[in-house]
């Protein structure tokens, strides 16, 4: 399941930043304060279908499963890595304590996820 699809992961996240980057160029820098546009799941799904002329539902279940398996992977305690994209690293976050209003109360451990882009993301965004 890993393997099988990786290479064709890895083209589909390629696309993503050259498209994204290309069509965030073009349109011009935002106004101060202004906030970029989300690109959702479903905006996703049809860049994919259109990229590799696939149907939407098809495009999705592939979506699903990638996202779903680097769900599973880092809650199994294991570090995701995409090329050409970045890392994602489970960690256990610190117990601590906080001020609030003279009050302290403790914010307990938990487990979180950590997220490195690569190089390649990184200056995509450059």
């Amino acid at each position: 399941r890993y393997l099988n699809g990786y290479h064709r992961i890895s083209s589909v996240f390629q696309f993503f930043l050259t498209k994204r980057h290309h069509s965030a160029s073009s349109s011009g820098s935002l106004a101060d304060g202004a906030r970029p546009t989300p690109l959702t799941k479903k905006e996703l799904c049809h860049i994919i279908a259109e990229e590799h002329d696939l149907t939407f539902s098809k495009s999705a279940r592939i979506l699903n499963t990638v996202f779903d398996t680097i769900v599973e992977s880092v809650a199994e305690k294991k570090q995701v890595k995409i090329s050409h994209f970045g890392k994602f690293t489970p960690y256990k976050s610190k117990e601590r304590t906080v001020t609030l209003n003279g009050k302290q109360y403790v914010i307990d451990a938990k487990e979180q996820v950590k997220f490195k882009p690569f190089s390649a993301f990184e200056d995509a965004m450059n």
